[in-house]
């Protein structure tokens, strides 16, 4: 008989097929353009941008650790594939609130760019700490377990 793999299982292979597959177009773009146009590349400026590609790879990794509570292992690869988590993917319905509020409260100057800076660390712990709540009283249902599905015994009645 054939083993079916679970939702989780389906979800991380694929994730991580396309998560490559995407990675490897998004990271081979500018060398088609080398050969397209016939360009070379400029050493010097590129190493000068290695920092930046530091920064990015620190917050790759924290954006990973802070977003995949919130969105699920699904949601974690799709948002990475297609991008901009941080500013449209997130959904965030009670930090959306504390920033409106915050800006018309401050008057949308430089303490509201404060605030909303301290607030986005404050949302992600508030997030895991109401989601560990809600799957603790078993709101969320449990994670990672396939569910049973009724198979045929041989006088055609269903079982478990």
């Amino acid at each position: 008989m054939k083993q079916l793999r679970s939702f989780d299982d389906n979800t991380h292979l694929y994730g991580r097929i396309w998560g490559l597959i995407a990675a490897l177009l998004i990271l081979s773009y500018p060398f088609v353009c080398l050969v397209i146009f016939g360009a070379s590349i400029d050493w010097g400026l590129f190493a000068s941008g290695a920092s930046i590609i530091i920064l990015y790879c620190v917050v790759g990794a924290v954006e990973t650790f802070t977003y995949t509570p919130m969105l699920g292992s699904g949601g974690t690869y799709l948002g990475f594939v297609t991008g901009n988590l941080s500013n449209l993917k997130v959904p965030c319905v009670l930090m959306l609130l504390v920033f409106i509020i915050s800006s018309y409260a401050t008057g949308s100057g430089d303490l509201a760019g404060t605030l909303i800076g301290v607030m986005v660390p404050v949302g992600v712990i508030v997030t895991l700490v109401s989601s560990r709540i809600m799957y603790k009283k078993g709101w969320l249902g449990e994670i990672g377990t396939a569910q049973e599905q009724p198979q045929e015994n041989g006088s055609g009645e269903e079982t478990k």
